[in-house]
């Protein structure tokens, strides 16, 4: 099977809008072994992420998450969502609420949307080097 067979399996068992992580040395494997006789690593169905943590960056965007799903995917607890959603206290950190909406006076939050927000809230302390350096000892 080629390398484009087992990328083909991997795709036609995910949900719409699904999105996929592959291990570069899984992927070389795949490159070096491109044999046809070879079978592709079974990929079930099922195989969703059990927890929240997860399943946040591979469900559909148009997914809704309560409180203690969202606090779960973000390893919070579910009075920092609370806090998060109150524009003011937001506001007075210099970034913008969590995005939700009410249903029935409950707090709701779409997949999409928080993913969104964790992109433009992430504020990158140490920044991946454009280069490599090598620190070598001096010789007296």
């Amino acid at each position: 099977m080629t390398v484009a067979d087992r990328l083909r399996a991997i795709v036609d068992s995910l949900p719409e809008g699904a999105a996929v992580t592959l291990p570069g040395d899984a992927l070389r494997t795949w490159l070096e072994d491109d044999d046809p006789a070879a079978a592709p690593a079974p990929v079930a169905a099922d195989a969703a992420p059990s927890d929240w943590r997860s399943r946040l960056w591979t469900c559909p965007a148009e997914t809704r998450l309560g409180v203690r799903e969202l606090a779960e995917a973000l390893d919070r607890s579910a009075d920092w969502v609370y806090r998060a959603v109150d524009s003011k206290r937001s506001a007075s950190r210099g970034r913008d609420p969590l995005p939700c909406s009410r249903l029935d006076g409950v707090l709701v939050f779409s997949a999409g949307a928080i993913r969104r927000w964790l992109d433009v809230s992430a504020v990158t302390v140490n920044p991946e080097p454009g280069h490599v350096r090598l620190h070598t000892k001096r010789q007296a």
